[in-house]
């Protein structure tokens, strides 16, 4: 096995095994934000809020939704959403944290699938989402879900995907000592995939893409919102 290969199993092992370790960190109470990763992630969620703008009315679909943070605020915000993750339980957190809100079943729909292949209708969403995804992907795969992302997109829709920055200040914290640590102290994964502004164009424009505005979270993730060009 290849050290790509065991990386890449550890990363699925993590999703779908253990998800919670991931939940807890959305918790933003004045202990829980004193955390970088908790506020990082509290950071991030009020940055793709404010990127995504008016969704009343709306059809959003979240790729690699986990436990259903972004759903819910875009339900409170009046869009229907459909989550897709690959991990049952985080699936089923998602679903759990929906119902404690009362949030109508006819307003929601969750998917165990790929991002590398939607079982979903062409142009279908207003907004294609997608935090914390392409970090724990290949290029390879990278690339078929961003094909997919805007196969179900319709032609006005936009894209707001995350991506970790090539050469952070913090990329030791993605191999070696500093793994060891992020994997062991913050219970998170392996990161398998970087990105330089560059690589992130030369990726939308395969798919007829072009970004619109970027945002630098924590120097150490890209936040993209695209349209087609």
């Amino acid at each position: 096995m290849t050290r790509d290969t065991s990386e890449l199993s550890i990363i699925k092992k993590y999703w779908q095994n253990t998800p919670v370790f991931f939940s807890e960190k959305y918790k933003t109470n004045f202990l829980k934000l004193a955390s970088p990763v908790n506020l990082f992630l509290h950071l991030r969620r009020k940055k793709v809020l404010k990127l995504s703008g008016s969704v009343k009315g709306k059809k959003i679909l979240d790729v690699g939704c986990g436990s259903g943070v972004f759903l819910l605020e875009f339900i409170k915000m009046g869009a229907k959403v459909v989550g897709i993750d690959y991990s049952q339980k985080m699936l089923n957190m998602a679903e759990a944290e929906l119902k404690l809100y009362k949030i109508s079943r006819n307003k929601y729909k969750l998917i165990l699938a790929n991002a590398t292949n939607l079982p979903l209708n062409n142009k279908s969403f207003d907004l294609v989402l997608a935090t914390g995804l392409t970090d724990y992907m290949t290029d390879q795969d990278d690339l078929k879900f961003l094909q997919e992302a805007v196969r179900v997109l319709k032609p006005n829709g936009s894209l707001i995907v995350s991506f970790p920055v090539e050469k952070s200040p913090f990329s030791f914290m993605r191999k070696g000592i500093g793994l060891a640590i992020r994997q062991r102290f913050f219970k998170l994964p392996p990161v398998h995939n970087e990105f330089t502004l560059e690589k992130i164009t030369r990726f939308l424009k395969k798919v007829n893409m072009k970004y619109e505005k970027t945002h630098k979270i924590f120097a150490t993730m890209w936040l993209v919102s695209a349209k087609f060009k």
